[in-house]
């Protein structure tokens, strides 16, 4: 990959290299940006759950071995780290007692064991748009719950992010949506005038390494961005975005997607797996507004940074799916 648009390299800045540790480094969004912080001149090590391979990771990457409810552990990984970027979480469960553990109590345990350091290294907290729907969704829920334990840390400069929607090359979770767009079929949950927002990985890579040139303008302080279209997209932009001839526009009603989220779960408790569709995530993905407002947004993101959005939603969705 070459350097991210906009972006210098640390080396071509005359920065010294910043060791960066990232949690989450083996997922769609921190593998994507593993890569990127090597290539823009970043040392990097990647916090791995015990028993967990390094396979996927760069050869250049030291992983660390560390339970993520461990303080000790996590204060020795980064110790001699000069950012942090937390990235790990669940994204899948039936239950809130699920989620939690890892997206409440994990980021607890790394704020808690940044706060022993002296001095404490920023953190970008990257959460999630989902945080703005905590009455509706276990997930959100969760995402806010970890929120609140990063701002109430005062001693760790904190800086926290909320992602709308991430797709990209490597995701699972968006691509088969974004394959059915590309052949003209538009499903649309529950609400054709509903509206959303998304951003590209290498737009939410690109805003982590804006923030790592100096973090201070950004701390203390929450950002929800997104791909820079003003009030989002509709399902007919959506649908413009993915293949210009629609064929085939579905629209599934909100009570056939609870339906199928509850057997959903219902399914998931004999295979033991955690389904990703579960009624509360019929809920979150079925609110008329699922744009980045709320919180202090792009402009601002750009004022503390100078990152700016390079993807459109239309090039965005032939990347991922040509990768």
């Amino acid at each position: 990959m070459a350097d991210l648009k906009g972006i210098p390299s640390a080396s071509a800045n005359g920065i010294p290299p910043t060791r960066v540790l990232v949690t989450g480094a083996t997922g769609f969004i921190g593998l994507r940006l593993v890569r990127q912080l090597l290539v823009n001149g970043f040392n990097v090590t990647a916090v791995l759950r015990p028993g967990r391979a390094a396979a996927d990771l760069p050869a250049t990457v030291r992983p660390v071995h560390a339970n993520l409810l461990d303080v000790s552990a996590l204060r020795e990984a980064a110790r001699d780290a000069t950012r942090v970027i937390h990235l790990a979480g669940v994204v899948r469960g039936r239950a809130y007692a699920d989620f939690a553990p890892v997206n409440v109590h994990a980021t607890g345990t790394l704020v808690e064991a940044l706060a022993g350091l002296t001095p404490p290294p920023p953190l970008l907290h990257i959460s999630s748009l989902a945080a703005r729907f905590a009455a509706v969704s276990h997930y959100g829920a969760s995402k806010l719950a970890g929120e609140d334990r990063v701002s109430e840390q005062p001693i760790v400069p904190w800086t926290i992010l909320r992602p709308p929607a991430v797709y990209g090359p490597g995701d699972r979770e968006l691509k088969p949506l974004l394959s059915l767009l590309a052949r003209g079929i538009v499903i649309i949950p529950g609400n054709p005038d509903q509206r959303l927002s998304f951003l590209h990985v290498d737009d939410l890579t690109s805003a982590c390494i804006a923030w790592l040139r100096d973090p201070s303008a950004a701390r203390h302080r929450t950002f929800t961005i997104d791909d820079g279209r003003q009030g989002g997209y509709d399902w007919r932009a959506i649908a413009a975005a993915g293949n210009a001839r629609q064929r085939i526009r579905l629209v599934v009603p909100r009570h056939v997607l609870a339906l199928l989220g509850k057997l959903n779960v219902l399914l998931s408790g004999l295979t033991g797996q955690q389904p990703m569709l579960s009624p509360g995530k019929v809920r979150e993905l079925t609110q008329d507004d699922l744009t980045a407002t709320g919180t202090e947004g792009n402009a601002a993101w750009t004022a503390a940074t100078g990152w700016q959005p390079t993807w459109s939603l239309a090039e965005g969705i032939r990347n991922a799916l040509a990768g």
